[in-house]
């Protein structure tokens, strides 16, 4: 007796965390005719739709049933759909056996579609024999564009494990006749759902940039590693959400693994932004719990894309730093190519300024006038002043971007960099180097005044007047 308690209170609370819903249809009335001979000639459509809300857990039976008529059975076809358009077909031209036509038996009553029912809808119509089809619960049947004979299907397989974060939002019940003249109406439907109650959770899942995946990268694929925490089965690209995402492009994903571990590796990305993946709930079902996965959680789920692909790369440079012969001291030309190249790049340079590379500089990270942009889109070139014993004024290092293949010369196309000295420097700051002792820029006289100079040579010039007048 104690045995017997416990499988009861073991029972009731297992039935305790089931819980049944059930919606009225709205948008009943007539099913438009076809407009010509079929079969499978679909004319407009009746839609009836179902309000779901307040569903939690996730689903584990759908039934749906419907009040109508209609002549000739075999013209119509049924589909009911789910809110992310997951569509299981009730049935749809019934005993194409018998010819083009087929079915010539008629609704007219309440008809039932659920898995639990014992008969399916085809061999209830060959029954009928042109009559009225019973009222009663059928199971769903196989089109008979596919089959000749009755295939049943399962409601549940299709819908079962759904979370209500997809179940909640709008069904659609869809008629449509397929032969013109014979014609009909629904009047009634309602939709019934059974779900977990919200007893049991599905399996968590995280998806995060993958352990090697460099961020930002121009390396396509993307690679994101997804856990769950059990075992599913089902879960492929499709299940992959990109929203927030700015990477231009068709995204897509791809899905390998097994069990609970998974890798998702993104392509299609053409011009520089983030991609952005996660995993919304409903898409892969426990192998253990049986039920659909639960939305997807992240730490880092976010990579940027720098590998570009939407157009050829714009290159712009800019200078960094003050070199000086003290130390010396570095300075920097930054190239940037925009979007990153996909592969490296060469570009064109020409360096030009009161400096002379060889002499009062050297040059790292260009050769023979060529800068390599590699994947990351930037590179750097490096000069390094010469310390020498000679006073010079300021001196600039110009580089110059200049056309050539695979890239565009953008803006600004040039930069500068100031040498400064460290041996005094120029007084008065003449131009060029100073070849003696003074100032710069004039005659180097040894310290003797240009007046003093002038006055002796004039001095000089009289006296040799005087002398020839005498």
């Amino acid at each position: 007796m104690p045995r017997l308690a416990a499988v009861v209170l073991c029972l009731l609370a297992s039935n305790s965390l089931l819980a049944q819903s059930s919606f009225t249809g709205t948008g009943t009335g007539a099913i438009p005719d076809s407009p010509a001979a079929g079969p499978m000639n679909y004319g407009t459509p009746l839609t009836i739709s179902f309000n779901v809300t307040g569903l939690t857990g996730n689903v584990t039976n759908v039934q749906v049933a419907f009040t109508g008529s209609h002549t000739w059975i075999g013209d119509l076809e049924c589909i009911l759909f789910a809110p992310n358009a997951t569509q299981h077909l009730l049935f749809e031209y019934l005993e194409s056996n018998l010819g083009a036509g087929g079915s010539d038996s008629q609704l007219g009553g309440t008809y039932t579609f659920n898995d639990a029912a014992s008969q399916g809808f085809w061999s209830a119509a060959l029954a009928a024999g042109g009559g009225a089809i019973p009222t009663g619960s059928y199971r769903a049947v196989q089109s008979g564009a596919t089959t000749t004979t009755e295939v049943l299907t399962s409601l549940n397989t299709t819908f079962g494990g759904m979370s209500s974060a997809i179940a909640n939002g709008t069904w659609t019940l869809r008629f449509r006749d397929g032969w013109t003249a014979d014609t009909g109406s629904v009047t009634a439907a309602t939709l019934t759902i059974t779900t977990s109650g919200g007893g049991g959770s599905g399996p968590a899942v995280t998806i995060n940039q993958g352990s090697t995946q460099s961020d930002p990268t121009s390396t396509s694929p993307i690679v994101f590693d997804v856990v769950f925490s059990e075992s599913v089965t089902g879960f492929d690209g499709t299940d992959v959400s990109f929203a927030g995402s700015t990477a231009g492009g068709t995204l897509l994903a791809s899905v390998t693994g097994t069990g609970a571990n998974y890798t998702v590796s993104v392509t299609g990305m053409t011009t520089n932004g983030t991609v952005v993946a996660s995993i919304p709930g409903g898409g892969a079902t426990g192998v253990t719990s049986g039920l659909t996965n639960q939305a997807s959680t992240s730490t880092d789920n976010s990579v940027t894309w720098q590998g570009g692909g939407g157009g050829t790369p714009v290159v712009t440079v800019a200078a960094g730093g003050t070199p000086s012969e003290s130390g010396p001291t570095n300075g920097t030309f930054t190239l940037t190519a925009t979007p990153a190249p996909s592969s490296p790049i060469s570009v064109n340079v020409n360096f030009t300024g009161t400096a002379t590379s060889g002499t009062d500089y050297t040059v790292t990270g260009a050769t023979a006038g060529v800068v390599t942009i590699d994947t990351s889109g930037t590179a750097t070139v490096t000069i390094t002043p010469i310390d020498d014993s000679v006073g010079e004024a300021t001196e600039t290092v110009i580089l110059t971007i200049t056309t050539g293949t695979g890239y565009t010369v953008g803006t600004p196309a040039s930069a500068s960099l100031s040498i400064l000295d460290n041996d005094g420097g120029l007084p008065g700051g003449g131009g060029g180097k100073k070849k003696s002792g003074g100032g710069g820029g004039g005659c180097d006289l040894g310290g003797t005044s240009a007046l003093a100079l002038l006055l002796a040579l004039l001095a000089l010039a009289g006296t040799r007047t005087l002398l020839r007048r005498e």
